[in-house]
């Protein structure tokens, strides 16, 4: 039963005090210090790829008002992969991390797995992106090991979250496993 599970260290974005939120180095750090799951938000660009992005909008964690100077309010879906690959989502934590790209949920996915962690999948205003979560169940069907459940004394390996009640129904009716 789920009381049995035991409390868990989740770092928030990744390591996100130690590393840019939302990136692989942020995973990293999070496995270095330890941590047992991470959490990550999820958007779609404008051409239905998910990223792992907190912000509706690109500018507080990203250069994309130098890259894009004339693309104001920088939503998160109002940019194509190929754009938002050409953002730098480190520079503005720390220049240790110039560079630092905005992840695919994919490479998260593959990112978390190497390192044994599980994963609070949060979707970040779904309200934006109608179909995300069909998008979202698409993407873990190409990586089946997040389908597949922990033992009953372990966290569950994956756990979808919204603060929207209806896309959370949605997710529960898509992935009734989780």
């Amino acid at each position: 039963s789920s009381q049995n599970r035991p409390l868990i260290a989740v770092a928030h974005r990744g390591a996100s005090g130690h590393a840019p939120e939302n990136t692989l180095a942020a995973i990293d750090e999070a496995h270095r210090l330890g941590a047992e799951t991470v959490e990550v938000d999820v958007q779609l660009t404008s051409d239905d790829q998910l990223i792992l992005m907190h912000d509706t909008r690109l500018d507080r964690t990203t250069d994309v008002e130098e890259v894009f100077p004339n693309r104001a309010p920088y939503d998160v879906g109002d940019f194509t992969l190929a754009e938002i690959r050409r953002l730098d989502a480190g520079s503005s934590f720390d220049d240790a991390f110039a560079g630092e790209p905005v992840p695919l949920l994919s490479q998260a996915l593959n990112r978390l797995k190497k390192h044994r962690m599980n994963l609070l999948l949060e979707v970040k205003e779904p309200s934006r992106y109608p179909g995300i979560e069909n998008r979202i169940a698409d993407e873990l069907a190409r990586h089946p090991y997040w389908l597949m459940p922990n033992g009953p004394d372990q966290p569950h390996r994956l756990v979808v979250q919204s603060f929207d009640w209806e896309s959370t129904e949605r997710s529960k009716e898509i992935l009734p496993a989780l």
